[in-house]
C-alpha cells in the first residue's frame, strides 16, 4: 500500500465503509470492519473516543447505551467497557464494543483508515493527539491513516505535532466554511462533506488549492454519479459492496478511455 499522505492514492477514486460494513453487523464493530475489508472497499471510517484510562474506544457517540441508560466513555475504564455488549439486531447476537487496537491490527496492510476525531474536555487536545499517535505507531498504521474531524482546533494540533498524517476537515452545518477558506487557517489535505451540500463552489475551492474532496453518504448509483461530476476523490458509503461494484465499473470505464 503506498503512503496515504501521497495524494495520487486518491487518483483511482477511495472507497471508504462508514463504521465498517453494516449490512450483517453492528456499525463500528469488530464484525463490521471484517466483512468491510472483505468487501474490497480502500478505506474504513470510524470515530474515536478516549476512556477515563486512555485508551482508544470506537463508537459514534460519546456514550455507549445499554437496556436504556447511557454510559458516559470518558467516565469509564476500557475494562467496564469491555464487559458492556452491543445487540446485532439481524442475528439477536452480542459483540463487544470495538478498540482502536482492534481496527489497527485488523486493517493493517489492508485498508486504509479514516480517524475521526472526537472532542474529550477531560483532557488537553495535545495529550490526546500524542496518544493517539503512539497507539497508531505501535501498530505500524501510520503511513495508512487520516485524521478527520468537525473540530479544526485539534486538527491543527495534529498537523504541529504530526504534519505527515494528512487531515480532513468535516464541514459544519451550521458554519459551512469553503475549503479555502479553512486553508487559510489550517493546512488541511482534505475536505469532507455530505452528498446534498455538493456544490461547484465547493468543488472548485478543492480544486484550485489541491485539497482532496470527499463525500458521504454515498449510497446508491445516483449519489455516486452525483460525486463524480463533483470531482470527489474519495466517498464513504453505508452499503459497502453495491458501492464497491459500483465504483470498479467507473475505474474500468475510465481507464479504457481515450
Amino acid at each position: 500500500m503506498k503512503p496515504l499522505y501521497k495524494k495520487d492514492v486518491f487518483n483511482n477514486i477511495i472507497v471508504a465503509a462508514h463504521r465498517g460494513d453494516q449490512s450483517n453487523a453492528p456499525e463500528n464493530s469488530i464484525e463490521s470492519f471484517i466483512d468491510a475489508i472483505s468487501s474490497g472497499v480502500d478505506m474504513i471510517e470510524a470515530d474515536i473516543h478516549i476512556t477515563k484510562d486512555n485508551h482508544f474506544i470506537i463508537n459514534h457517540n460519546a456514550y455507549i447505551q445499554k437496556d436504556s441508560k447511557k454510559y458516559l466513555i470518558s467516565e469509564l475504564s476500557s475494562s467496564e467497557i469491555q464487559k458492556i455488549k452491543v445487540v446485532n439486531k439481524k442475528s439477536s447476537t452480542e459483540t463487544k464494543i470495538a478498540k482502536l487496537s482492534d481496527l489497527l491490527s485488523i486493517a493493517k496492510n489492508k485498508c486504509y483508515l479514516n480517524i475521526e476525531i472526537k472532542r474529550n474536555n477531560s483532557i488537553t487536545n495535545a495529550s490526546f493527539i500524542d496518544k493517539l499517535l503512539n497507539e497508531i505507531t505501535k501498530y505500524g498504521n501510520l503511513d495508512e491513516v487520516l485524521f478527520a474531524s468537525f473540530y479544526y482546533d485539534m486538527l491543527s494540533v495534529s498537523k504541529e505535532i504530526a504534519p505527515e498524517v494528512p487531515i480532513a476537515a468535516i464541514r459544519i452545518p451550521s458554519r459551512p466554511l469553503l475549503p479555502e477558506q479553512i486553508l487559510s487557517k489550517i493546512n488541511i489535505d482534505a475536505y469532507i462533506t455530505s452528498q446534498s451540500s455538493l456544490s461547484m463552489s465547493i468543488s472548485e475551492s478543492a480544486l484550485k488549492n489541491n485539497i482532496i474532496l470527499a463525500t458521504y453518504s454515498i449510497d446508491t448509483a445516483a449519489h455516486f454519479a452525483k460525486a463524480m461530476k463533483y470531482n470527489a476523490k474519495a466517498i464513504g458509503t453505508n452499503r459497502a459492496k453495491e458501492i464497491v461494484e459500483i465504483a470498479n465499473i467507473y475505474r474500468k470505464s475510465a481507464k479504457n478511455k481515450p
